[in-house]
């Protein structure tokens, strides 16, 4: 049984700073072991450049 597969989390990135992203993971059929997992901020967050 795997963990969660969708949730938010915190990042402290050392050049932009706190970033809060949700990811979400998905099985990877031909590697029962591995996932794919995907992070993104959500529409319409604070965008740095």
């Amino acid at each position: 049984m795997r963990g969660k597969t969708q949730e938010a989390k915190r990042f402290l990135h050392p050049d932009v700073g706190s970033l809060a992203l949700t990811y979400q993971a998905f099985d990877v059929r031909d590697a029962p072991a591995k996932q794919l997992v995907i992070y993104h901020a959500e529409p319409g967050s604070d965008r740095r450049r």
